[in-house]
C-alpha cells in the first residue's frame, strides 16, 4: 500500500512544495521518502491551482512518471474558514480545498493555518533540532503550546486526543500589549499615536516589525544616542529588523531595542503558558529565536525574567519545559504530518472529518439520552419503592397505636 503526499507552505509572496512517498503505515513521517521539492514566486500566477499544477508537472518530468498525490495539505498564511482562505495581498487568490480536489484530481486536500502547521511540525522534531532553555519533566497527557516571532507573532496550542496530539489555531498575537515598566508605557503611548488606535497588539512590539517600531520610539526619545550612519542605513533598509539585530553590540539604540523586545517576548510566552498550562512543553519557534539563542538561554536575561515574573502563580511556570526550535521548516513538516494522517485515517476529504465529528456528537447525544432514559426509569422505580416503604411504615405505626 503506497501513498504520495503533496505538501506546501504558502505565503503571500512565495510557495514551497514537497512530495513524499510512504509504503504502508509509518507514523514517523521523518522516515517517509522525499521525492521532490521546489519553491515558487507567486507573482505571475493568476490562481493557486496554476502554481500547484506547475509544480506537479515539473516533478513528473524529474521523476520520469506522472505524479498523482494521494492526499495534500497546504499550510497557508491567514485564517482558514471551512477549508478556504483568501490572500489579502493577492486579490485573485482564493484557495478552496474542495475546488482543489476537483481541479487537481486529488482525493483529499486540506488547508491549515500556517502557525497551526508549526504546531503539528513540533511533533516531528528530533532531539538535536531543539534546545532546552528551561528544564522540567514533560507531561505527555497535557497540552503543548507554540509561540513564534518572525515577520509577525504566531501562537497555537495542541491537545492530546486518542493517543496523539491535535493542533489548534489561535490569534493570540493580536491581544493587547501590556507594559511592564514606565518606559514600556511610553512606548505604548507612542504606538497608539503612530497607529492612530486606542489599542496596540503585542505583535506590534514582538516581531520583526515590532523591533523596528521599538527602535523608532527610542530614536525619538533619546535623539542624543542616535548613530547617524547606522540610523540612515536602518531607515532605508528593506528589512530594518535584520539590520538592527546585526548592530546590537555596536549601536546603543539597537541594543536597547533588542533588550526591550526580548523582555516583552518573554512576558508574552509566559502569558501563553498561564493560559494553556502546557506541561507537555512550550516551543518557541519563528525566525528570531534561533538567531538569539543565548539571550533566551541565559536565566538572568530579560526574556527569562519576564517569562517567570507572574506574581503569585510564578511557581506554576517552573513546572513547564521550554524549548527553542532550531529548524526553519516546521510548516512543511506539519503539513506533511496532516497529509499523512488524512490518508492513514481513510478520509476522502476534510468534510469526512467534519461529518465524523457530527456523527460522534450524535452518537454521544444518543448514548447520553439512552443513559438518561434508563436513569429516569430507575429513579421513578426507586421513588415508588421509597413511597411504598413510607406508607407501610406509617400503617405499621398506626396499627401499633390502635392495639395499645
Amino acid at each position: 500500500m503506497s501513498a504520495i503526499f503533496l505538501v506546501g507552505d504558502i505565503g503571500g509572496t512565495n510557495s514551497r512544495f514537497s512530495l513524499f512517498q510512504v509504503e504502508g503505515i509509518q507514523d514517523d513521517v521523518r522516515k517517509h521518502r522525499a521525492l521532490y521539492s521546489e519553491n515558487f514566486k507567486n507573482e505571475g500566477y493568476d490562481h493557486f491551482a496554476a502554481v500547484v499544477t506547475q509544480f506537479l508537472n515539473e516533478a513528473s518530468k524529474i521523476l520520469g512518471k506522472y505524479v498523482k498525490p494521494t492526499s495534500a495539505c497546504f499550510a497557508v498564511a491567514g485564517p482558514v474558514t471551512n477549508d478556504r482562505v483568501s490572500f489579502t495581498n493577492r486579490n485573485a487568490w482564493i484557495i478552496d480545498g474542495r475546488e482543489l480536489e476537483l481541479a487537481l484530481d486529488i482525493p483529499a486536500v486540506v488547508l491549515v493555518n500556517d502557525f497551526q502547521a508549526n504546531g503539528y511540525g513540533v511533533l516531528t522534531l528530533k532531539e538535536e533540532e531543539y534546545c532546552v532553555i528551561q528544564e522540567a519533566s514533560p507531561n505527555y497527557s497535557a497540552p503543548i503550546a507554540c509561540v513564534g516571532a518572525g515577520t509577525g507573532l504566531g501562537e497555537c496550542f495542541l491537545t492530546p486526543s486518542a493517543g496523539r496530539y491535535e493542533a489548534w489555531p489561535s490569534e493570540g498575537g493580536h491581544v493587547e500589549f501590556a507594559p511592564l515598566s514606565d518606559l514600556h508605557s511610553e512606548l505604548l503611548t507612542f504606538l497608539t499615536k503612530k497607529f492612530n488606535s486606542n489599542r496596540v497588539s503585542v505583535e506590534r512590539v514582538v516581531s520583526g516589525k515590532g523591533l523596528e517600531n521599538i527602535y523608532e520610539f527610542l530614536r525619538e526619545k533619546f535623539p542624543e544616542d542616535i548613530n547617524p550612519i547606522h540610523d540612515e542605513r536602518i531607515l532605508k533598509a528593506a528589512e530594518g529588523a535584520r539590520l538592527i539585530g546585526s548592530l546590537v553590540y555596536d549601536d546603543k539604540l539597537c541594543g536597547m531595542a533588542m533588550d526591550i523586545m526580548f523582555e516583552l517576548y518573554g512576558s508574552e510566552v509566559g502569558n501563553v503558558a498561564l493560559k494553556y498550562l502546557p506541561y507537555g512543553g512550550i516551543y518557541i519557534c519563528g525566525g528570531i529565536a534561533p538567531k538569539n539563542i543565548e539571550r533566551l538561554r541565559d536565566s538572568s536575561s530579560g526574556f527569562m525574567k519576564s517569562f517567570r515574573n507572574k506574581g503569585r502563580v510564578s511557581p506554576q511556570l517552573a513546572r513547564i519545559p521550554v524549548y527553542v526550535v532550531l529548524v526553519e521548516d516546521l510548516g512543511l513538516r506539519g503539513a506533511h504530518l496532516v497529509a499523512y494522517r488524512l490518508w492513514r485515517d481513510g478520509k476522502t476529504s476534510i468534510a469526512d472529518e467534519t461529518q465524523k465529528g457530527s456523527l460522534d456528537s450524535m452518537l454521544l447525544f444518543s448514548s447520553q439520552s439512552n443513559n438518561f432514559e434508563k436513569t429516569s426509569q430507575w429513579f421513578h422505580y426507586a421513588l415508588a419503592c421509597s413511597f411504598g416503604a413510607v406508607v407501610a411504615s406509617s400503617m405499621f405505626y398506626l396499627l401499633q397505636r390502635w392495639k395499645s
